[in-house]
């Protein structure tokens, strides 16, 4: 039976890859800062994203681009109750001066929300159908 007097608490980090350098000790900042404010706090899962993956160009898969671009961070997250990634919209288009989502890309989403049940609730999402699937072969 699931403790309801203890609700779970994930912090998300976001940053774009052109941000990231930058962002470095902020994040770090911040994490230290909720720790200090109460120690429960040294547990909580961390998920980092950088965020328009999609126009990064360069060799670098997002982990070494972490530890390049982000060491510091890279040292506070990386332990296996924590998770980092890039993130994507998709493709987006200039429409009358604002950004617009030409083409939504659901898998970055997708990935993020299944990370989020799984380190919440210990249980990996499924759904109607992958119930349905598995149970008919």
């Amino acid at each position: 039976k699931a403790d309801r007097t203890r609700v779970p608490m994930l912090f998300i980090l976001i940053t774009s890859y052109q941000n990231a350098a930058g962002d470095d000790a902020l994040m770090v900042n911040f994490l230290d800062f909720v720790t200090a404010q109460d120690p429960r706090f040294r547990d909580t899962g961390v998920l980092l994203l950088i965020s328009q993956w999609d126009r990064y160009v360069g060799d670098k898969d997002v982990k070494e681009f972490i530890r390049d671009r982000m060491p510091i961070t890279w040292n506070k997250i990386s332990k296996p109750t924590n998770a980092y990634g890039h993130f994507t919209l998709g493709l987006i288009n200039e429409v009358d001066g604002s950004p617009r989502i030409a083409t939504y890309d659901e898998e970055p989403a997708r990935r993020v929300f299944h990370w989020i049940y799984r380190t919440i609730t210990g249980k990996n999402l499924t759904t109607w159908y992958s119930r349905f699937f598995r149970s008919s072969l």
